[in-house]
């Protein structure tokens, strides 16, 4: 809420930023404008860009954000707590989530060792238990082909986690932190066909670097491919009407690569950035490209084309 005193040309006038019946800021500007429009135009732009950026924290404001952490949370999406995703593997939260993992014995730190320049997730996970900080050495590279659990796991070798090496169509790393170290190590992960859960556990595990619940490369690279799709985005050809369970878009799901179980957003579609956003998840993709989703859309997305300049892509 802005409020601003009555002023004419010449007056100093202040302007008061209210945020939850508190005065959060004030600004004096210099009422100097012929045009009383304008003045009132400024104004308006001063109290638009607090209003668009009161929902951001800046760095004074930690305490403010961690008052708030719960909230945000919660009102944040993770298809790890969505009840509605089958995807997920069953055992993932019963064994990685907070209060279910075992807590880490600080003094166990298990380095694995193989006969071979590889070694499985299955056979780590025969010298690495979940209470183990787990250290792949630079000439092992980790094949990971099941779930695996560890309390924390530095790559100092490599990891592949493809299509090939993965067994089951479905499997999850759990880790207090994941670090990949040294000028050699890298991480390639890249599934086109199956699923794979990358879980920070919060377990408490500390990294000298990276620090708690921390998933990232000191040195080396990680490179992570998922499954390629031809577009990520398209229109809506045809309005999508409150309580609808189908819409058509512009562009052919099916050329996208878009599959059944994909999760998709419509954003708002009134003016101004009016309105509201609704995602589903796929339930069918008919052959005339026709998506029909999980749920009936609560609110009627528009779908308006407006045709500019003289369509050579300079007017």
């Amino acid at each position: 809420l802005c409020i601003t005193e009555a002023a004419s040309a010449g007056d100093n006038i202040s302007v008061l930023i209210i945020e939850n019946k508190t005065v959060r800021d004030t600004v004096t500007l210099k009422f100097d404008f012929a045009s009383p429009m304008k003045y009132h135009q400024i104004i308006l732009k001063l109290c638009l860009l607090v209003t668009l950026t009161s929902g951001q924290f800046s760095h004074s404001e930690q305490d403010k954000y961690l008052d708030n952490l719960n909230a945000i949370l919660e009102a944040s999406y993770s298809a790890v707590n969505d009840p509605t995703n089958n995807n997920v593997p069953t055992n993932l939260l019963s064994t990685c989530a907070r209060g279910n993992a075992p807590t880490p014995d600080s003094d166990s730190e298990v380095t694995v060792s193989s006969s071979s320049s590889t070694i499985s997730a299955t056979e780590v996970a025969a010298q690495c238990s979940p209470k183990d900080l787990c250290i792949i050495p630079s000439s092992l590279t980790l094949e990971m082909d099941a779930s695996l659990q560890v309390a924390a796991l530095r790559i100092l070798g490599s990891v592949t986690w493809t299509d090939t090496t993965q067994i089951d169509p479905n499997v999850f790393l759990c880790a207090g932190y994941i670090a990949i170290e040294g000028s050699d190590a890298h991480w390639d992960m890249n599934l086109q066909n199956k699923l794979g859960w990358i879980y920070i556990m919060d377990n408490s595990m500390v990294h000298t670097s990276l620090r708690t619940r921390a998933f990232g490369a000191v040195s080396g690279f990680i490179d992570i491919q998922g499954r390629k799709m031809e577009r990520t985005w398209s229109l809506l050809s045809s309005p999508m009407m409150q309580g609808a369970s189908t819409m058509e878009l512009l562009h052919d799901p099916r050329l996208m690569g878009w599959n059944i179980g994909d999760r998709i957003a419509v954003a708002p579609t009134e003016k101004s950035s009016q309105g509201w956003a609704q995602d589903f998840f796929i339930a069918g993709i008919d052959e005339d490209g026709i998506v029909t989703v999980d749920r009936a859309a609560d609110y009627t997305f528009k779908a308006e084309f407006t045709s500019y300049g003289n369509g050579n892509g300079n007017g």
